[in-house]
């Protein structure tokens, strides 16, 4: 029965793979949902850790309800608000863990952007929870947070990754940052990592491609869009390059599903 099991599985997984593209680009695939295609820009803030995720909410609520969804979901809220989400609250902008932002917003919800946009002090310092609502946004706090139905860690697997965004959107991976990449100016596959470690990456990934026989998974970084290639780059799949593979979260936004 164990290699019956064993053998379905294998077969299920084989036949899967087949059915995943060379190529994909979940901005042409989804083209009703512009937010795909939008490239964030952390400043003087280490905020990845927060911006990727709600990106990616943003991105899959829209994806679920065909388009119909267009709220924005409040990086800042997790950055301001989340306890346990910064590495440190005195200093917010030093970087956080993803996976608790996720957490943050299946347990606890996060407003909108026109509820708590994501703006920044000239030095980065600061960053209280808010009590109210931006000026001129007519809701409370507490009436415009929505959760998640569920989190979702991915199987550190190409193919699990591709199909996982092939069925529902975009997903946030992280990986060790090094300089190189803080500077990247792009015209092939990244597949380096020189300069000192910064710590934790989040990216968002969007498709994957070949380029000159190399396989890379197609991202989108918080640097804005003078970095890589508008906002975009080409990163070494299928080897867990800085770990990017075996760090891949996503979750199901709680909005109707429309097919």
């Amino acid at each position: 029965m164990k290699l019956i099991l064993i053998l379905l599985s294998w077969i299920v997984a084989s036949t899967s793979a087949q059915l995943i593209p060379t190529s994909f680009d979940a901005r042409t695939r989804w083209p009703n949902c512009p937010s795909i295609a939008l490239i964030p820009n952390q400043g003087c803030c280490n905020s990845s850790a927060f911006q990727i995720p709600a990106a990616v909410i943003t991105d899959r609520a829209c994806i679920r309800s065909n388009g119909t969804s267009t709220r924005t979901y409040s990086a800042y809220d997790a950055l301001a608000c989340c306890t346990d989400c910064p590495f440190s609250q005195l200093f917010k902008c030093a970087g956080g863990d993803p996976l608790k932002v996720w957490n943050y917003w299946a347990t606890t919800g996060l407003v909108s952007d026109s509820c708590m946009p994501f703006s920044l002090s000239p030095l980065c310092l600061g960053f209280n929870c808010p009590l109210l609502c931006a000026p001129g946004y007519a809701g409370s706090i507490v009436g415009d947070r929505k959760k998640g139905l569920k989190v979702v860690t991915v199987a550190p697997y190409v193919d699990a990754i591709q199909s996982e965004i092939i069925l529902n959107g975009p997903v946030e991976a992280s990986f060790d940052l090094y300089l190189d990449f803080v500077h990247l100016k792009q015209s092939q596959v990244y597949n380096s990592r020189s300069g000192p470690n910064l710590g934790r990456q989040s990216v968002k990934i969007i498709g994957w491609g070949v380029e000159n026989g190399t396989e890379y998974w197609l991202i989108t970084s918080t640097f804005g869009i003078g970095w890589g290639n508008q906002g975009t780059a080409m990163f070494l799949r299928g080897v867990n390059h800085l770990g990017i593979e075996s760090h891949v979260h996503c979750g199901t936004p709680n909005v109707e599903l429309v097919h």
